[in-house]
């Protein structure tokens, strides 16, 4: 009878460990699909980005760099894209957007990333702190984008980053390409 009552508290006791283990590794994050205003993308984010734009030059090539961002429990998720003028510098801003994000964790470009390519780094903020960087970067018609998420290096997770990074799709309903 002891042994009985033994083997039900086990069974209650493993699936209380069980259930608590799988909310843990559930990101507590409030995850929402996010549409470009201009109909250019969409992007789970979790919360509600802030907007912003500013004019910069990269690889010599004057242009307007627009962003979407969130930090949420310490990690920052931000979309940001270029429009390119002429669509032979989409490559050139490319590695320019590349080499500017992982040279400001003091890192630099691994071999072989090629567009769209998920890139995995870790270095250091300003003031010092360990950083890590999970992003992609890339090239669809006359856009280069870069989707980056950022956090202390303990905290961010993969699965919540892999999450983020794959979410972005092109929305083409409101905004197709040219035809040729």
């Amino acid at each position: 009878m002891i042994q009985i009552h033994f083997m039900r508290l086990r069974s209650l006791l493993v699936g209380i460990m069980t259930l608590l283990v799988l909310c843990a590794c559930q990101p507590s994050l409030n995850w929402r699909e996010i549409h470009d205003t201009d109909g250019h993308f969409r992007i789970m984010m979790p919360g509600k980005p802030a907007s912003a734009s500013r004019d910069i030059v990269l690889s010599g090539i004057p242009c307007t760099m627009q962003m979407r961002g969130v930090t949420e429990e310490g990690l920052t998720f931000t979309v940001g894209w270029i429009e390119a003028h002429d669509a032979q510098q989409t490559g050139l801003l490319w590695q320019a957007m590349l080499q500017g994000m992982l040279s400001n964790i003091g890192t630099t470009v691994p071999s072989g990333t090629a567009p769209g390519t998920i890139v995995r780094a870790t270095g250091k903020t300003p003031q010092g702190t360990d950083i890590a960087m999970h992003a992609r970067f890339l090239i669809q018609d006359n856009y280069v984008y870069q989707i980056v998420v950022t956090g202390p290096v303990k905290q961010l997770d993969t699965a919540v980053s892999d999450h983020f990074l794959q979410s972005f799709t092109r929305d083409l309903s409101k905004n197709p390409p040219a035809q040729p």
